[in-house]
């Protein structure tokens, strides 16, 4: 989507673009879980309400933990498929505000590269614009395009808190809130403990592709 918006900035498929990343980045987190809610399950009747897997079905024997996983590997179409559509309200909640806000500061980091003087070089040369804007322009954009993404990684975990409680999903986020319920407050720092760990990782991980993507980085620390 940002790739599609970039290339011609101001045009009708840029606007539409902005104009859906702009509602998707708007909406609260909890309150567009809670609308999927309405319509799919209320309205719509497509989709259940909420939890894993549902309670008058048996679930396949465990083996990874992933019931989508466990599904395939004891051959059940009819426990994937439940698994699936209960997983399909609560990942689209978390999924729409990344998307949106992925897609808006990547379009933001192409258009300020295409700006830049190596893309003027690069057009009078006469590379194609394609050549010019997946071989250049997208390679010199990943690393804010990255670093937005190590940020969005710490507001997920808020998100993923707030989407399990909505759709009463058993992750360590609702049991760190019902733990909160009752002072019981060893999870709640159990999950504080896990988050920031997985964010130095996450941030580690990024630091180590940073001079792989751009090796200007690399030079400027050597």
């Amino acid at each position: 989507l940002a790739v599609l918006a970039a290339r011609r900035p101001g045009g009708a498929v840029d606007g539409a673009i902005r104009l859906i990343t702009m509602i998707g980045t708007g909406i609260p987190v909890f309150w567009l879980g809670m609308t999927l809610q309405f319509f799919f399950f209320y309205k719509l009747h497509w989709l259940p309400l909420g939890a894993r897997f549902p309670i008058r079905e048996t679930a396949p024997p465990v083996v990874s933990g992933f019931l989508l996983i466990d599904s395939l590997l004891a051959g059940s179409l009819s426990a994937f498929l439940a698994s699936l559509k209960h997983l399909a309200l609560p990942a689209a909640t978390i999924v729409v505000n990344l998307l949106a806000v992925g897609t808006r500061l990547s379009r933001a980091a192409l258009i300020q590269e295409q700006g830049r003087l190596y893309v003027r070089t690069a057009r009078g040369k006469g590379l194609s614009p394609n050549r010019i804007l997946f071989k250049h322009i997208l390679r010199n954009a990943l690393s804010p395009i990255l670093t937005a993404t190590t940020m969005q990684f710490g507001y997920m975990i808020s998100w993923v808190i707030l989407v399990e409680v909505i759709f009463d999903w058993p992750g360590i986020g609702l049991y760190a809130y019902q733990s909160f319920q009752v002072f019981d407050y060893s999870p709640v720092i159990a999950l504080a403990i896990v988050s920031t760990a997985g964010f130095v990782i996450i941030n580690l991980v990024m630091d180590l592709l940073y001079p792989v993507i751009d090796p200007r980085v690399q030079s400027v620390g050597s």
